[in-house]
């Protein structure tokens, strides 16, 4: 069974009883009984003072009307169709009051339920000829009008409206009747539609232009007047007069459209103007739509032959990413600035740097990006340069203490692989004061370079030569199978080492000492050199010209 129905009693000012039911399902789905869960004042009058809501039509009614009112309700629920009655005779109508009337009824679908209007023509005759030639003329009037005539109760349900509403919006009468008011408006200006109804219930007549739902899924836009409807000084629903403004809105999107092509070359020669010393580019989702003449200078094409483009084919592939990553950030109202490397007209990269920020309308929506390029290989060259003497040997050219100790703590870091093991060999150059002593610290500094560039020519390219200070060289081997594998590269660049050294007339002879320590699971980067430094130390207290490994 469904949970407690909602505790809602509205009243309206038309002459129909108005019943809300809510469907009540057993396990499987099927429909047992029906609970009222609203009703206005004219059908409470006809339960002879019993208040129905809550309750189920098997409490309320007896067991005939009951069975009869379910049965008709389910059908209108599982057909999800519209039933209509005229001059029923003791239509079986919530209460069971008025045996030996006749009655016109209406039972309309909703969500889970059904909305039951009745009305007992005795009555309605009774009112008078007048009255019902008033309403003939009335309902003449709002069914054949181009404009939509729209009547709610007090809690904003539409209860009538008029034919027109199928030529204006593809929904037929009885689509929209029963739903609210907010059913039919696009969730956009669903908020200042409520506002204008807060103004409705106070008493103001309210007129409004906002977008409605179209049966075709496409939104209608309308200009809406609602005056309240009062009953003794309270709200007993609204008239809606309605008119579609589709038309008039091109007409008026056009004018802005116009105004706001005037406005955009205004603002792109604001633009360009203040930032005449760079390139300045405008591009929607992505696309080059203009760019300015110092472009040439920069990249070298003129600014027709990038209209058009895609700043993704001009961007290098490897920073594809930054340049998608600060994209999006614009497209959050962002301003970004970044480094790229473009592709110039020549075909070579060239370094820029590009601020970028939204591109605004004078309306203040997004609708793109302008960015302003400036041209920084110098920039960028000089900060390589920077870069590269922070982490290299000024005389060697080898890379120094700095960079290798960072290299080792990068493979410190990596999951360890069994037969990829990482090793150090710390070497030394043996007798290397006597070097300079006897021959001088030019030669010294030959014997130093010629040494760094046979080591570094013999590694491998994932291997590191590193001048640590003095005479002191580093060697790291990333991924030996094993200790016997790092020993027989130190015997291999001990071999090369040892070949004569031309100093410019004189032909100098060094040897290598080398300590050779493997790198172990539970070393960090300061241990490890702390082995080979020993291993070192051994193999120059054994003799000099030999290999030590670190135990």
């Amino acid at each position: 069974m469904t949970g407690r129905p909602t505790d809602r009693r509205s009243d309206h000012p038309t002459s129909d009883a108005y019943v809300v039911l809510q469907a009540l399902r057993d396990p499987s789905g099927r429909i047992t009984d029906f609970a009222v869960t609203a009703l206005n004042e004219r059908a409470l009058a006809r339960f002879d003072g019993e208040d129905p809501l809550h309750r189920t039509l098997r409490t309320v009614l007896s067991a005939d009307h009951a069975e009869e009112l379910i049965a008709t309700c389910t059908h209108v629920c599982d057909t999800r169709s519209a039933l209509c009655r005229s001059a029923l005779e003791c239509a079986p109508q919530p209460g069971g009051a008025g045996d030996g009337h006749y009655f016109d009824v209406r039972v309309v679908p909703l969500h889970d339920g059904v909305a039951f209007h009745w009305r007992d023509t005795i009555l309605a005759s009774a009112e008078g000829g007048v009255l019902a030639e008033a309403e003939r003329r009335y309902r003449l009037l709002a069914e054949n009008a181009s404009d939509v005539v729209c009547l709610t109760d007090g809690d904003d349900r539409i209860v009538w409206v008029s034919p027109s509403i199928t030529r204006m919006s593809g929904f037929s009468p009885d689509d929209v009747l029963g739903h609210s008011v907010s059913w039919w408006i696009e969730p956009a200006d669903l908020p200042r539609a409520l506002d204008a109804r807060e103004r409705v219930i106070a008493g103001s007549s309210e007129t409004i232009e906002l977008r409605l739902r179209h049966a075709d899924g496409q939104p209608l836009w309308a200009s809406c007047r609602a005056h309240p409807l009062l009953d003794e000084g309270r709200l007993a629903g609204t008239v809606l007069g309605i008119r579609d403004i589709s038309e008039e809105m091109d007409v008026r999107e056009q004018l802005r459209e116009s105004e706001h092509r005037y406005r955009e070359m205004a603002e792109q020669y604001r633009q360009l103007v203040e930032s005449a010393s760079d390139a300045v580019m405008r591009t929607r989702e992505g696309v080059i739509l203009w760019t300015s003449s110092p472009i040439t200078e920069i990249l070298g094409y003129t600014p027709d032959e990038l209209v058009g483009r895609v700043t993704d084919e001009l961007i290098h592939p490897d920073d594809l990413a930054a340049l998608r990553l600060g994209r999006s950030d614009i497209d959050t109202g962002l301003e970004v600035g970044s480094r790229f490397r473009a592709l110039a007209r020549d075909g070579d990269y060239r370094w820029i740097d590009i601020r970028a920020r939204p591109y605004r309308t004078p309306q203040g929506s997004i609708d793109g990006v302008v960015s302003v390029i400036r041209a920084i290989d110098a920039d960028v060259a000089e900060r390589r340069a920077l870069e590269y003497d922070a982490t290299h040997d000024p005389l060697t050219g080898l890379a120094n203490r700095s960079a290798a100790v960072a290299l080792l703590d990068t493979l410190h870091r990596r999951t360890p692989r069994t037969g990829h093991e990482v090793a150090v060999l710390f070497c030394d150059i043996d007798r290397f004061k006597q070097v300079n002593d006897t021959w001088g610290h030019a030669a010294g500094d030959t014997v130093l370079t010629v040494t760094a560039q046979r080591m570094a020519a013999l590694v491998r390219s994932t291997d590191l030569v590193a001048r640590l200070g003095g005479d002191e060289l580093l060697v790291v081997l990333d991924g030996v199978h094993d200790e016997e594998d790092a020993v027989a590269m130190a015997d291999r660049l001990r071999d090369v080492v040892a070949q004569p050294i031309d100093t410019g007339g004189h032909s100098i002879v060094v040897t290598l000492s080398v300590g050779v320590a493997l790198a172990r699971t539970d070393d960090d980067v300061a241990r490890l050199l702390e082995r080979a430094d020993s291993a070192l130390y051994a193999s120059k207290d054994n003799g000099r010209d030999r290999i030590e490994v670190a135990r």
